[in-house]
């Protein structure tokens, strides 16, 4: 989606809180990616430094806000608990929120988590439910998504966006070649439906990632 907007001239920012660091890449905590500035939260919460975690947090939110133009702030599927605070903080500042949703849910048949982190997700989830009645949409990445929201947010702005328009975005078109394939580079879980592909196609699949 920053490819996309940085392909669109859209001024972009890109706020990190809980991003847990490859200590072999050494990621630095901000920097630029093309157009877009980041800031990443996640030294302090990891540390624990919750207060400062919240107040630098809320210094770059209205930091990026400028009242001459449109503000969107973009949320991934699910809203986390400790995320909440900057979501009402940006919502009072007047930034339209968004959700990126790709999931129906974290916890779906199949998923492999312990009790206590399926108890806290399901808290996120109702956090959620609350975020997106106030949000001003979400874009989906499936017709599935698609029909879940418009049946359970009927009054919510929606927009099917998979997650390769911003990948091809002004690519030339290919043909298919034959034989098909098809390279999987999502989860297992049964909630996914690889168990749909032939043996062959598991292998291949599995060999490739």
């Amino acid at each position: 989606m920053v490819d996309y907007m940085n392909e669109k001239h859209i001024e972009c920012h890109v706020l990190s809180t809980r991003y847990k660091k490859n200590k072999q890449l050494n990621n630095p905590s901000e920097g630029i990616y093309g157009k877009a500035d980041y800031y990443d939260l996640s030294d302090l919460f990891y540390k624990r430094c919750i207060l400062s975690y919240y107040k630098e947090g809320k210094q770059k939110i209205k930091k990026w806000y400028d009242s001459s133009k449109k503000n969107i702030m973009i949320f991934p599927t699910i809203l986390n608990v400790e995320d909440f605070i900057f979501f009402r903080y940006a919502h009072k500042l007047g930034y339209k929120i968004i959700f990126d949703q790709v999931e129906t849910s974290y916890i779906a048949d199949g998923t492999d988590e312990s009790f206590k982190r399926k108890c806290y997700i399901s808290f996120c989830e109702f956090i959620s439910d609350y975020a997106y009645k106030k949000a001003a949409g979400s874009f989906v990445i499936s017709e599935a998504l698609l029909r879940q929201n418009k049946s359970k947010y009927p009054s919510m702005p929606l927009c099917l966006l998979p997650n390769s328009t911003p990948t091809f975005y002004g690519m030339p078109k290919t043909t298919i070649g034959s034989p098909i394939k098809i390279l999987y580079s999502g989860t297992y879980a049964l909630k996914d439906g690889v168990s749909f592909f032939d043996r062959r196609c598991r292998k291949s699949c599995a060999s490739r990632l």
